[in-house]
């Protein structure tokens, strides 16, 4: 993405925001918006960044049939109820599916002695 290491934390800190919040983007900046205080990166900069990314992800028709048409990328994020932070985010591989990703979220915040213990978690 060519961008700097505050720039690339200041995305960061405002993506995980708006993860955890379940805030769309208009919500995310809008006038009235509670968020935008607390958000480190200006609205332009954060479009950029994303239409960076869009850009550079970028696949051939050929490609697309061979991949099963998507593109972009998933990240599935575990947020604390309580704090509203972001606990850990898992991308989506190639051949991955939404619950290989579960899996290796719950695996990697819940692993005691090798296996998963989901005693007490409970999952939205």
């Amino acid at each position: 993405l060519e961008l700097d290491e505050k720039s690339y934390l200041e995305f960061l800190s405002t993506y995980c925001i708006q993860a955890a919040y379940r805030a769309s983007f208009t919500q995310l900046f809008h006038e009235k918006s509670l968020l935008k205080d607390h958000i480190r990166m200006t609205e332009d900069d954060y479009i950029q960044v994303w239409r960076t990314m869009a850009q550079k992800k970028r696949m051939s028709a050929i490609d697309m049939t061979r991949t099963g048409r998507r593109k972009g990328i998933i990240a599935h994020t575990a947020v604390s109820t309580n704090l509203n932070l972001p606990l850990n985010t898992v991308f989506e591989k190639k051949k991955d599916s939404t619950v290989g990703c579960l899996k290796r979220s719950l695996h990697s915040l819940f692993c005691q002695n090798g296996e998963t213990n989901l005693r007490n978690v409970s999952i939205h």
